[in-house]
């Protein structure tokens, strides 16, 4: 939601809720874009103006999301959603992440 909504709301927007409806109705438009498609197929439908690696990679946070979801039975929360985006645990139990910037702020957040 955050690379479709961004190109709508201006980056200090706090409350979703205080959006004009029109500005609300579009970001909900682009986002059925994903609505009950494979993940291929969402990653395929990128909406109008949004770059499309940003798309891909908001799609596989979302499918990873859903799955953590349904593993763990609650949804997760901002700090797991970060670390889901920017770092991959590793086969020997140690962390990958995209750059040392995501994980001290993540260490900085926990």
């Amino acid at each position: 939601m955050g690379v479709v909504s961004k190109m709508y709301c201006k980056i200090w927007q706090k409350d979703f809720a205080k959006l004009p409806v029109a500005t609300k109705e579009l970001i909900f438009r682009d986002l059925q874009h994903f609505n009950g498609k494979s993940l291929d197929d969402a990653i395929a439908s990128v909406p109008t103006g949004v770059d499309s690696l940003e798309w891909q990679t908001m799609c596989e946070i979302w499918t990873t999301a859903d799955e953590w979801s349904h593993m763990h039975g609650r949804t997760p929360h901002r700090l797991e959603v970060f670390k889901m985006g920017r770092c991959k645990d590793l086969p020997d139990d140690s962390e990958s992440w995209v750059d040392e910037e995501s994980r001290r702020r993540c260490e900085a957040m926990t």
